[in-house]
């Protein structure tokens, strides 16, 4: 895997590009017997170069098309300008057909190298200071507590209590009418015996016996086991754009390796202006790749750490929705301990960073934020 360097000289070019925030002038201070050069994307061919002596050289300037105007330099400063009226030659003429192709001519001899020009040595700029390594990602949340286990059975039911006493007898009803006497018969056959008489009324209900005591309570049952823990839930839906309150873009910086790492710098305005709209300072990856490593950095002009004054949230950004975050704690001017450590990014996704919370970032002055992450 690659690492993400960052260097005084790339400190200060990325700077120069960032918003005009600053008030000062970028410079770069090669080391002893060395210069300065930009070459081409592949590091093969020299774009221009000013060498240890101060020469500046463009090799590709003779290939360069043709223009209408000269070019002078003034020699005390070595500002360049156009020719003063009466310097040099007037505009060239138009072209005149080309003539047949002479012979070679034998090889000149080198000529004489020319005199050095003059110029001031610019001020010593001061060293950028090495950013920290960011700390270890977040330990990820514990699933939750599975279900509380059945209740144990309840406890028998205590037996029931004695039966109370009987009711006392309800009193006798009373004696039913007698027949009448039948006739006295002439002396003969004993007459028949009369009909009995109806039952009488049934006598009121004696009263209800005392309610035996209660029987003794069951003893409880024992406790049920302890139910299984029940399976982590599923990861939440992303949660809705938050605010934006800066926002800055990224580059790829290893494109020939098989991790890239994508790093941006964005300029911070004291008083809380951002360094462009979201959509503006979005780049769209073409590939899918899992996001990781989010890390994020304040330094102030000079490449030197600058301390929040508050707690401020970093959040790689995917869609206009916060991917990976790390919080900048009051007092510390670095964090890297994202919150969930990596993202799944798919094709063609639009990606920047942005500050969602935690305003004022600073008291005063002017900072630039660097952050990046790695591809996969």
């Amino acid at each position: 895997m690659t690492t993400l360097r960052l260097s005084s000289l790339s400190l200060a070019i990325a700077c120069a590009l960032a918003p005009s925030a600053y008030a000062q002038d970028v410079s770069v201070i090669p080391p002893t017997g060395g210069g300065f050069v930009v070459k081409s994307s592949s590091g093969n061919s020299v774009r221009f170069q000013v060498d240890a002596n101060g020469n500046v050289i463009a090799p590709n300037l003779a290939a360069a098309a043709q223009q209408g105007t000269l070019v002078c330099f003034y020699p005390v400063t070595g500002q360049f300008g156009p020719c003063a009226a009466g310097i040099g030659s007037g505009l060239p003429g138009p072209t005149g057909a080309t003539g047949a192709t002479g012979p070679a001519g034998a090889t000149g001899g080198t000529g004489a190298i020319g005199a050095t020009g003059l110029g001031t040595t610019g001020a010593t700029g001061a060293t950028g200071a090495v950013g920290p390594i960011g700390p270890m990602g977040a330990t990820g949340p514990v699933g939750s507590v599975g279900p509380t286990g059945p209740t144990g059975p309840t406890g028998l039911t205590g037996s029931a209590g004695p039966v109370g006493p009987l009711g006392a007898m309800g009193s006798t009803g009373p004696t039913g009418l007698t027949g009448p006497t039948g006739p006295t018969g002439l002396l003969g056959l004993v007459g028949a015996v009369g009909a009995q008489g109806s039952t009488g009324p049934t006598g009121p209900t004696g009263p209800t016996g005392l309610t035996g005591p209660l029987g003794p309570i069951g003893a409880v049952g024992p406790q049920g086991s302890t139910g299984p823990t029940g399976p982590t839930g599923a990861t939440g839906a992303a949660g809705a754009a938050g605010a934006v309150l800066f926002s800055g873009s990224f580059v790829m910086t290893a494109p020939s390796t098989t991790t890239p790492i994508f790093w941006g710098v964005g300029a911070w305005v004291s008083g809380g202006k951002s360094a462009g709209s979201e959509g503006a300072t979005a780049t769209v990856l073409t590939s899918a790749c899992t996001a990781s490593n989010f890390a994020v950095q304040v330094i102030d002009l000079s490449f030197n750490p600058v301390s929040a004054t508050t707690s401020t949230v970093f959040a790689l950004r995917v869609n206009g929705v916060s991917a990976i975050s790390c919080t900048l704690a009051g007092g510390t001017s670095s964090c890297g301990a994202p919150s969930p450590a990596t993202f799944a990014i798919a094709a063609n996704s639009p990606v920047n960073f942005a500050i969602t919370s935690g305003l004022p970032l600073i008291v005063a002055g002017n900072v630039s934020v660097v952050a990046s992450f790695k591809c996969q």
